[in-house]
């Protein structure tokens, strides 16, 4: 093997080592952001719920901005649903938080891309969605985003 191609190993090699305490360091502050949506069984704020076929999701306000995070659009594709189509939620009335993000679908981590590092499931089928809460108009503008993946 020539001396060069051993120079390039030893430097690879030692630059996958210095990115394991920056990974570390992602995964702990991606981390501390994840929670799990509970249900609500007492009072919550109407004004910041939103109803839909599977409950009723409760978000949080920031200035004027209502967020829904975590909102299941379909059952979870594991199992006998694993490479299936989608089958939509079950119906539900119960009352749920919608504060956290339902988790990421798998992927690589890497260190430029912070949320590659948010924890991860193949039950990712969620709906994450911020409406401007001084719009009272019924036909809102709706932006959606598909991820990439991995």
């Amino acid at each position: 093997m020539s001396e060069n191609i051993i120079i390039a190993l030893v430097a690879l090699f030692l630059f996958q080592i210095s990115l394991c305490d920056v990974n570390e360091e992602n995964r702990k502050r991606m981390e501390k952001l994840y929670g799990e949506n509970k249900e609500i069984t007492g009072d919550y704020d109407k004004d910041l719920s939103a109803s839909c076929n599977n409950g009723v999701f409760v978000g949080t306000k920031n200035e004027d901005v209502i967020s829904f995070k975590g909102i299941p659009y379909a059952k979870p594709p594991t199992g006998e649903l694993r490479w299936k189509y989608p089958i939509l939620a079950e119906d539900d009335n119960k009352v749920y938080e919608a504060y956290y993000f339902g988790k990421a679908p798998i992927q690589t981590e890497w260190e430029n891309e912070l949320g590659s590092y948010y924890p991860k499931s193949e039950d990712c089928l969620y709906l994450n969605i911020w409406v401007n809460s001084k719009d009272s108009s019924e036909n809102k503008p709706v932006m959606v985003f598909i991820h990439g993946g991995s």
